[in-house]
């Protein structure tokens, strides 16, 4: 099963060597790694090209049209998309695979750290409270796959 990994990038420079470092490190199967380069005005491009990701462009600034060109561009059997300031972990994309090999399994999602964050208190808060408002409403991040209703 070959994915498509989709990273939507504007102005990521610092944050996109991080991520494909990650992402490489993580990958065990088959696999291309798509930048949708959002008209970024330093490195990102280039950066990502360096690095051997296919860097295509979309114009528009809206994350849903961003993504999306990125999906069409995409040759794989699954898409996964990731930030351009995201870091995975090892196991990850095995885990993706697993679940997308059941027929039941339509997508799903899967749980990411943060970093910590020090000088704005109510996000701070937020970020503490999230997960059990999320477990309370049944909103919160998880690995879980979504399967059709049938």
């Amino acid at each position: 099963m070959k994915l498509s990994i989709i990273i939507p990038a504007y102005n990521e420079e610092n944050y996109l060597p991080a991520t494909l470092d990650s992402i490489e490190a993580a990958l065990t199967d088959d696999a291309e790694i798509i930048v949708v380069d959002n008209q970024s005005t330093d490195a990102t491009r280039d950066i990502a090209a360096a690095r051997g990701a296919d860097v295509i462009t979309e114009t528009e600034h809206n994350i849903g049209k961003v993504r999306n060109t990125g999906a069409g561009a995409a040759s794989g059997d699954v898409l996964v998309f990731i930030d351009a300031d995201t870091l995975v972990r090892p196991g990850i994309f095995e885990k993706v695979v697993d679940a997308m090999s059941d027929e039941r399994c339509l997508g799903g999602s899967a749980a990411v750290e943060y970093e910590p964050i020090e000088h704005r208190t109510l996000i701070r808060w937020f970020m503490k409270l999230y997960p059990i408002f999320g477990a309370l409403t049944m909103s919160s991040q998880s690995s879980a796959c979504l399967s059709s209703i049938a």
